[in-house]
């Protein structure tokens, strides 16, 4: 079931990026700066649903020993490396709107996980509740456990990963049309291809047991086969 959060926390994020895409100044620097931060943010979003069994344990290995929230750390790096790409004084409205969510949830989350959990409360008092650099060494020194791709289908990364990818795609797309980034229709064209595949590969492997259903896959594929002739022109 949704909750009431995240139908609040979505539309909020959509509408904070939307109005940084609109007022964008992309540059070169920008790009070169902000696209490896955003590559980073959802490399750690994946590896950290890779681990994570949401209310049944508490992870403390990885980056669960980096910090408490790695899944949010994910979450601003991606949003911080989009406002400097976007390059708008507005556009930090957007990390300003991550920042204010996440932080809503985790205090939510961690008063739900010490009532459900027994070792929280212990985990919470050793961790921080985002990367030291004490907790770095910690991190640095293991065990870090392997991700599992079924694990990132159960926690749903999966499909939010192909929902937000084509955003990113319409967003390079309306700057290019409008001028502020260079005409890129190739690469603009295969990446709209490879969120379309991505869609139909992802519901090939979803699992049976999953929450999720894959139909869930027809929105996002259907927002790439729509970009798609975009893109090309």
């Amino acid at each position: 079931m949704t909750s009431r959060a995240t139908l609040v926390a979505v539309p909020v994020m959509l509408a904070a990026f939307a109005t940084a895409v609109h007022y964008a100044q992309p540059s070169a620097a920008s790009l070169a700066l902000g696209l490896p931060l955003m590559a980073l943010g959802v490399a750690i979003r994946l590896a950290t649903n890779g681990v994570l069994k949401k209310n049944q344990q508490t992870s403390r290995d990885g980056l669960y020993a980096l910090c408490r929230h790695p899944m949010y750390l994910g979450t601003l790096s991606l949003a911080a490396g989009a406002a400097i790409v976007l390059n708008h004084a507005l556009a930090f409205g957007l990390l300003a709107a991550a920042l204010s969510i996440s932080l809503y949830r985790i205090r939510r989350e961690e008063r739900w996980l010490e009532a459900q959990l027994a070792d929280y409360a212990a985990y919470r008092r050793a961790t921080p509740v985002f990367p030291t650099p004490a907790s770095l060494v910690r991190a640095l020194r293991g065990p870090w456990p392997a991700p599992s791709l079924r694990q990132c289908y159960l926690n749903g990364e999966i499909l939010r990963l192909n929902l937000y990818l084509p955003l990113i795609l319409a967003a390079g797309i309306y700057l290019a049309r409008s001028g502020r980034l260079p005409p890129m229709p190739g690469v603009l064209a295969l990446g709209c291809a490879a969120c379309l595949l991505l869609a139909a590969l992802s519901a090939r492997v979803h699992p049976a047991d999953a929450r999720r259903s894959p139909l869930d896959y027809v929105l996002p594929a259907a927002l790439s086969a729509a970009l798609l002739p975009l893109a090309a022109s």
